[in-house]
C-alpha cells in the first residue's frame, strides 16, 4: 500500500518549494564555497601527488640533481642553485600535470554537467589552484634529499634558505600556470607548449647577457665554481624567490579571472593582478642591481692576492694554502704529496707550497655591470697578477670548486694529476706552467728526470700502468698544469714499472742529483736500470689531451723545452 505522501500530485497542480528540488540540494547551496573548494582541492591534489607525471619528474630531477652534485667539489653557494636547477624539470612536469586536471572536464564534454550544479566555476578552479600543494611534496623530497647528499660529501659553506626555498616556489609557480592554461585551453598538447615555454627561459644562461641572466639564475653560472666563499647578492635568492612567488599569484588571478563575472570579482581580481605584477616587476628591479663595489673588490682581492685572504700551515715541509671555508681539504691534499715525497732522496732548495686559486675572470657584463669600464679595467689588470697565471718550480695551484672531495667522480684522477705535481717539483720541473691562454707549458723532451717523475707518481699513488691516460687528458683539476707529457717519458716510465721498485729506488738514489738534472736523458736512465730503451712510436694511436708521443715534424714549430 503506498504511502499517502507519494500520491501523485492533482493536474494542474503547482509544486511547492520542498517539492522542486531535492532534499540534498539545500545543504549544497548552503555549503560555503570555500569548503567546496578545499574539498576538491584535497581530491585533486591527492591525484596530483600520485600522478605518473611528476613522479617522471621528480625521478629525472633527481637524476640531474645527482649528476650535478657528484661532479666535483660540493659549494653550497653553487649547489643550492643546481638543485633549483633540477627543479625546474619537476616544475614543467607539475605544470603539465596540473593543466590535464584543470582541463579535464573540458576535455569529456562534462561541463555543463559541472555548471548544473551549485558550486561556481570560479569556486571549481579556486580548488584546481589550492591542488597544487599535491605536487610539493616531490619538491621537498628533492631538496630534502639533495642537501643530504650534498651534506654527506663535505660541503663547504652554508645553504642559503631563500634559494632552496625558491626551488619550491618554481615547482608552485609552474602547476599554478597549469591550472591557468588548462581552464581555458584543455588541450593536452597546449599544456606541453606551456611546459616548454616555461623551462626554455629557466634552461640556459646563455640565451641571455648581462644582467639579465639574473632574473633566470637556476641556469648555473661557471662563476659560482670559483667564488672562494658566497658573494652577497649574487645571485640573488631572496629577491629571485620572491619574483616566483609573484608569477604563481599572477597565475592563480588568470586562471580565476576566465569565470569571473561579477563586477566585484573581476575588479578584486585586476587590483590583486596589478599587485602581482607589481611584486615581480620590484623583484625584478631589484635582481638587476649591480654587485657593490667593495663586494667586488674583495673578489677580486681574493683572486690576485690569495695567500693574504688564506690559512697557510706547513705539514712534512710542505706549505698548504686554503680559503676559511676549505679548511678540511687538507687532509686530501697531503696525502698523494706526502706518497711522493717518501720517494724523494733529497728536495730542491725551494720549499714546495700548494695553494688554491680561483678561476674568476673578467670582463664579465653578468658580474660587472653597472660598474664603469674603467674600474673594469682595474679589476682585470690586477687578475692578470694572479700567482696560478705566472709559470711556478715551487707553487702547485688547486682550483676553488674544482678539486673533487671525497667519494666523488673524478678523485682518483686528481689525486694523479697532485701526485705528478708534487714528483715535478722533486725533479727540477715546473709543477704549475702558468696561465695557458697565453703561454704553452713546456716539454721536457729526452729527459730523465720526466720518466722518474711518471714512475713515481705511479708507485706512490699504486696506479695501474693504463692510469697514466689520466695524466695527460681528462678533466683538469689544478688551476695551471705542469709539462707536458712526452712519448719516450711514457713509455719509460711504463717499462720501469715492471722492475722491482727498490732496484729502481736504488739507481736513483746512488745519484739523485745528476738523475734529475736537465741533462740527463732517457737513454742513460735506462741503462743504469739495465733495460732497452722503448721505441717511441711515430703515432699516437690513444693520445689524449696534452700528451706528446714524439718530437714535432720537420717543418713544425718546435715547443719551449723544459731548461734546468
Amino acid at each position: 500500500m503506498s504511502s499517502p505522501h507519494a500520491a501523485a500530485a492533482p493536474l494542474g497542480h503547482a509544486p511547492g518549494p520542498e517539492e522542486r528540488a531535492p532534499r540534498s540540494a539545500p545543504v549544497l547551496a548552503t555549503r560555503s564555497g570555500l569548503r567546496v573548494a578545499l574539498a576538491l582541492a584535497r581530491a585533486e591534489g591527492w591525484l596530483l601527488a600520485r600522478s605518473i607525471l611528476v613522479a617522471g619528474g621528480l625521478l629525472v630531477a633527481a637524476l640531474v640533481a645527482w649528476s650535478f652534485l657528484t661532479r666535483s667539489e660540493p659549494l653550497w653557494w653553487k649547489a643550492a642553485w643546481q638543485i633549483g636547477y633540477a627543479q625546474m624539470i619537476l616544475s614543467a612536469a607539475a605544470l603539465v600535470a596540473a593543466h590535464l586536471a584543470a582541463g579535464r572536464a573540458a576535455r569529456n564534454n562534462v561541463e555543463d554537467l559541472y555548471d548544473s550544479f551549485p558550486v561556481t566555476a570560479s569556486t571549481r578552479t579556486a580548488g584546481h589552484l589550492l591542488s597544487v600543494l599535491g605536487a610539493l611534496p616531490a619538491s621537498v623530497v628533492l631538496v630534502a634529499a639533495a642537501s643530504a647528499l650534498t651534506e654527506w660529501r663535505g660541503a663547504f659553506g652554508h645553504p642559503d634558505p631563500a634559494v632552496l626555498a625558491g626551488g619550491v616556489l618554481l615547482v608552485t609557480a609552474g602547476a599554478m600556470i597549469g591550472v591557468a592554461v588548462g581552464r581555458r585551453f584543455p588541450h593536452p598538447f597546449v599544456g606541453v607548449l606551456a611546459a616548454l615555454a616555461w623551462a626554455a627561459p629557466f634552461s640556459q644562461s646563455n640565451r641571455f647577457n648581462g644582467a639579465v641572466t639574473w632574473l633566470f639564475p637556476w641556469a648555473i653560472s661557471q662563476q659560482l665554481a670559483n667564488f672562494p666563499h658566497p658573494v652577497p647578492g649574487y645571485p640573488p635568492g631572496a629577491a629571485h624567490a620572491v619574483e616566483l612567488a609573484g608569477i604563481a599569484a599572477l597565475a592563480a588571478v588568470v586562471a580565476l579571472a576566465w569565470q569571473a563575472r561579477a563586477v566585484i570579482a573581476r575588479a578584486a581580481l585586476i587590483a590583486v593582478g596589478a599587485a602581482a605584477v607589481a611584486v615581480i616587476g620590484i623583484a625584478g628591479a631589484v635582481q638587476l642591481q649591480p654587485i657593490s663595489t667593495p663586494n667586488l673588490n674583495r673578489l677580486v682581492a681574493q683572486a690576485a692576492t690569495p695567500t693574504n685572504f688564506q690559512t697557510c700551515t706547513t705539514a712534512n715541509g710542505v706549505r698548504y694554502c686554503l680559503y676559511g671555508d676549505f679548511a678540511p681539504l687538507r687532509s686530501s691534499l697531503e696525502g698523494p704529496v706526502n706518497a711522493i715525497l717518501s720517494y724523494v732522496p733529497v728536495r730542491p732548495d725551494q720549499a714546495l707550497s700548494v695553494e688554491q686559486a680561483t678561476g674568476l675572470f673578467l670582463p664579465d657584463t653578468t658580474l660587472t655591470h653597472g660598474h664603469p669600464a674603467a674600474k673594469v679595467d682595474t679589476w682585470t689588470k690586477e687578475l692578470a697578477s694572479a700567482p696560478a697565471k705566472h709559470p711556478s718550480r715551487s707553487a702547485i695551484f688547486v682550483g676553488v670548486g674544482s678539486w673533487p672531495a671525497r667519494n666523488a667522480a673524478g678523485a682518483r684522477t686528481a689525486r694523479l694529476q697532485l701526485a705528478l705535481a708534487a714528483a715535478d717539483w722533486a725533479v727540477g720541473l715546473p709543477p704549475s706552467a702558468g696561465n695557458l691562454d697565453t703561454a704553452t707549458p713546456c716539454v721536457p723532451f729526452n729527459q730523465a728526470r720526466e720518466p722518474i717523475a711518471i714512475w713515481m707518481t705511479l708507485e706512490a699513488t699504486h696506479t695501474k700502468v693504463k692510469g697514466i691516460q689520466d695524466l695527460g687528458g681528462g678533466p683538469g683539476y689544478l688551476a695551471a698544469p705542469g709539462p707536458q707529457i712526452t712519448g719516450a717519458g711514457y713509455l719509460l716510465a711504463q717499462a720501469m714499472t715492471r722492475l722491482p721498485a727498490s732496484k729502481v729506488t736504488e739507481v736513483l738514489g746512488r745519484n739523485w742529483t745528476a738523475w734529475t738534472n736537465a741533462h740527463a736523458t732517457d737513454a742513460q736512465l735506462a741503462a743504469a736500470l739495465g733495460i732497452p730503451l722503448p721505441a717511441e712510436p711515430t703515432l699516437n694511436p690513444t693520445p689524449g689531451p696534452g700528451m706528446r708521443v714524439s718530437p714535432p715534424l720537420p717543418g713544425t714549430p718546435a715547443p719551449q723545452v723544459c731548461t734546468p
